[in-house]
Parts: C-alpha cells; structure tokens; sequence
C-alpha cells in the first residue's frame, strides 16, 4: 500500500528536490551574504546593508533586508532557468539522436503518452488515489 503511494506520487524524489533545495538556499544566502553584499557595501561604505535603512516621518524603512531578499531571488531563478535551459536542451536532443526522428513525430509520441496518462487517471477518479 504504502509502496504505491510513494511510486505514484514520487513522494521520494519531492523529498529529495525539497532537502536540495533547502540546501540550496543556504548556499545562496552565503554567497550573496559573504561576497555580493560586502562587494556592494563597499559602495555605499556600510559593512552590513542588510542595515540599510531609510527614515520617512520618523518611520525607519530598512531597504537593506528587502534588498537582500530580491538579490537571493534573482540569483536563484537566473540559476534555475539556466539549469531548465541546460537540461531540456540536452535532453531533447538526446530523444532525437536516440529515436533518429524528427521533432513533429517526438511531439506527436509525447502527445499520444499524455492522452493516454490522462485516460487512466480519468479510471481512477479524483479521489482514489
């Protein structure tokens, strides 16, 4: 039982993509805390900026965290669509030297998988998994 539900839902690779990505992201926040910020700082002649801060009506807006947070961003979808590119390029490719046919066939085949994905879980209904 408990076999078919991780086989179905690929409840082991989504814990193995969340433990990456959690890792991931640590990674992420050294290197932008670490080098980009200190590199940056050196600009604005402040150590931390996640200290940055600017005062309107006595009301302090700290500009450094949310900063911070938009340059962690970035960094990881640039480094996401860069691997998205990467990988379904090569894969592709490799579906079209290995086949030997040409992309409107490749298409239709996957087309034909995905109708027939959808006929089965159309048998199993939305709540019985």
């Amino acid at each position: 039982m408990i076999e078919n539900i991780l086989a179905n839902f690929n409840i082991i690779e989504l814990m193995i993509g969340t433990a990456l990505a959690l890792s991931f992201n640590d990674i992420i926040k050294n290197v932008v805390d670490t080098v980009i910020f200190p590199a940056i700082g050196i600009l604005f002649a402040k150590k931390n900026l996640e200290t940055l801060s600017i005062t309107i009506k006595n009301q302090k807006i700290r500009i450094g965290l949310l900063l911070s947070s938009v340059v962690k961003f970035l960094i990881i979808i640039y480094i996401l669509y860069a691997m998205y590119k990467y990988f379904s390029d090569s894969v592709l490719s490799k579906i079209i030297k290995i086949r030997g046919k040409d992309d409107q066939q490749i298409i239709n085949q996957l087309k034909l998988l995905n109708k027939k994905r959808d006929e089965e879980l159309k048998k199993i209904g939305p709540h019985n998994y």
